[in-house]
């Protein structure tokens, strides 16, 4: 019959044809790749920038009286170069119509406080209050600390002259302040409210730290001045001083940092994120400074340190020996040298050399075999 069907190739089967692409697809899909994942840079990197290592210990007798731990800090800081850089676009006006442009420059961030005053014996340059300060209230062979610790002499009494020079006002010329760089940097430290602001520190950047210890300074100021007011103050009618009367706690305003919570208990140290804000009317009921000062047993050390150039040690090295090649030049140049070795021929070519070494090798003799010395003349000597 002319109705029979043809029997089909299994190719030419529409839907054969129809699930071959899937399947080359799928077969595809299973072939090993290589993927390429390039981490992010700059503030969004994963790299770690900073680790902190703390040891603290305790006496039974120490816990009992309630003493402060024994505690030390240590910090390795990198500082990453999108951190102390930045970029800035400017438009610029032209003929030809807006143009923008970047610039590139250095944030110009400054330093902590701690990292303000280096000692001496790093850097080797003149102290800030070397010239005038008064230096009698510390003693560079007493371990003075306010906390009671010990330890650091050099380091903490170098930091303390510096600090009461200029609290005292013994620094006559302002000087640029040392600003962060990229680079690696050293955070030491034996307080224990300083580690805690240091925790608390390593969830901002530079900026918001530097805009951190500006406040907490300027707290601190205002802190002095409420105190010699309170100090100068006339005394009322019922025979206090007017600042007696209200002793009511300092009052909380979260508002004026929106971004640092106020400080839920008394015993903890403020911190960036941790704070509570006083008013003017309450600073001078307060005993201490409502920051306490850390900058003392602190220290920030950047690492390669600030050392004077290698050609001033080679120079100070060299001094010597370009002095005697400068002598050596001019006796060969006036003929002392070649006078010096005709006088040295003339001698040797003399009976003067074998009498005096025959001498010595007399003498050497009747002393190791013990005789008895003679004056020259024949007669020996009495020993």
């Amino acid at each position: 019959m002319s109705g029979a069907t043809q029997p089909s190739e299994p190719g030419a089967s529409p839907s054969s044809s129809a699930k071959r692409p899937n399947q080359d697809w799928f077969y595809w899909n299973k072939l090993p790749s290589i993927r390429i994942l390039i981490p992010p840079k700059g503030a969004h990197s994963y790299k770690t920038d900073e680790r902190c290592f703390t040891y603290c210990s305790q006496s039974a007798r120490g816990r009992a009286q309630g003493q402060e731990p024994w505690c030390r800090s240590i910090c390795i800081r990198k500082v990453f170069p999108h951190e102390v850089r930045k970029v800035m676009r400017i438009v610029e006006s032209t003929p030809q119509g807006l143009m923008e442009k970047e610039v590139e420059g250095d944030t110009r961030v400054p330093l902590p406080p701690e990292g303000q005053r280096l000692p001496s014996w790093l850097t080797g340059k003149q102290r800030v209050g070397d010239s005038g300060a008064d230096d009698t209230e510390v003693d560079d062979l007493d371990d003075y600390d306010p906390m009671g610790n010990k330890g650091w002499k050099n380091i903490v009494n170098d930091v303390q002259h510096e600090s009461q020079a200029i609290r005292s006002g013994a620094k006559a010329q302002e000087t640029d302040p040392e600003v962060w760089k990229a680079g690696w940097y050293v955070w030491l430290t034996k307080n224990k409210w300083a580690v805690q602001e240091k925790m608390d520190g390593m969830m901002t950047d530079l900026e918001r730290q530097a805009e951190w210890a500006r406040m907490k300074h300027d707290v601190n100021q205002e802190w002095e001045r409420a105190q010699q007011m309170a100090a100068v103050s006339p005394v009322s009618g019922d025979g206090h001083p007017p600042h007696e009367e209200n002793h009511s706690q300092p009052e909380s305003h979260p508002e004026s940092h929106p971004e640092s919570p106020s400080q839920g208990h008394g015993d903890t140290a403020p911190s960036a994120t941790n704070v509570t804000f006083v008013s003017e009317d309450s600073l001078p009921t307060l005993p201490n400074p409502p920051f306490p000062d850390t900058t003392s047993s602190t220290l920030l050390v950047p690492i390669p340190l600030p050392l004077p150039p290698i050609n001033t040690y080679l120079a100070n090295l060299l001094a010597p020996t370009n002095k005697v090649m400068k002598l050596t030049h001019e006796s060969l140049a006036s003929g002392s040298q070649f006078k010096f070795a005709g006088m040295l021929w003339e001698k040797a070519k003399s009976d003067q050399p074998y009498v005096l070494a025959r001498n010595v090798t007399r003498k050497i003799w009747r002393v190791w075999t013990g005789g008895e010395e003679d004056d020259g003349e024949g007669r020996r000597k009495e020993r």
